[in-house]
């Protein structure tokens, strides 16, 4: 059970990071989302966490870019 709280931890915190992105943004998240990666660094496997962090983040924040492209070109 341990082992599988600090990966969902991150992939949390990573989908709260992009959400910051969203059309909609929610202007809370950035704070929430901020504390698990600041727990995650000192961690022994902090760049697998990252990675994941990162990963979520990055999934997340995709559906921006196809409206932007639309709107700026």
């Amino acid at each position: 059970m341990n082992r599988l709280i600090w990966p969902l931890f991150a992939l949390i915190g990573g989908v709260l990071w992009g959400l910051c992105f969203s059309p909609e943004a929610v202007r809370w998240a950035p704070w929430v989302a901020l504390v698990p990666f600041v727990l995650l660094l000192d961690r022994p496997d902090a760049v697998r966490l990252g990675w994941l962090f990162g990963f979520a983040s990055w999934i997340s924040a995709i559906p921006w870019i196809a409206p932007t492209l639309v709107t700026v070109g």
